[in-house]
């Protein structure tokens, strides 16, 4: 199993109750082929909100805005060869955000970005919000009360730089937004 290499080693942290949540989801074990994506992102927001849930959070409401975000990322890392928040031409995440419909007739809006890649079974959706739930700023992300909607996204490659093998990519955008 492998996962970036930090989060490899934190995914032995995630308390049992949280793996007990990880596996309720359909798909939440599937490893990604060019066929699943849609069932892999899926499975990935089933998680998050049930985790969400065992912490007395409402749960994440799929955004079309925010998912072609996430998709547009997971895409943008594969196939530009890199693994960081910020794209080899030094586009931010914010950014990417004001530019799309997510923001438009609100005040204001706040966003989060996970992003994630594995290789083996460390690319299943249960590997993946394990090692988000381990590492604190990810962690922080999901179980931020203030968030409402999210996109999800899964793809089944890896940024060459980073793996050889075969394995998927993921990006969840969240948000939360205050109307006129």
């Amino acid at each position: 199993m492998a996962l970036t290499a930090a989060a490899s080693a934190l995914v032995l942290l995630v308390p049992a109750t949280a793996t007990a949540r990880v596996r309720a989801c359909a798909n939440a074990t599937l490893l990604p082929t060019s066929s699943d994506q849609h069932a892999l992102a899926v499975a990935t927001l089933c998680l998050v909100n049930k985790i969400r849930a065992g912490f007395h959070l409402r749960p994440l409401r799929p955004n079309p805005a925010l998912a072609h975000l996430a998709s547009r990322e997971a895409r943008q890392l594969v196939a530009q060869d890199y693994f960081a928040d910020v794209s080899p031409s030094g586009q931010t995440p914010s950014a990417m955000v004001a530019q799309s419909p997510y923001p438009r007739r609100t005040l204001a809006y706040r966003f989060g970005l996970n992003l994630a890649w594995g290789t083996e079974t460390g690319a299943s959706p249960a590997s993946i919000v394990s090692a988000w739930m381990a590492s604190p700023p990810h962690r922080a992300i999901m179980l931020d009360p203030s968030y409402r909607d999210v996109g999800s996204a899964a793809l089944a490659a890896v940024p060459a730089v980073k793996s050889q093998r075969p394995g998927g990519t993921y990006a969840m955008e969240f948000g939360a937004r205050q109307r006129h």
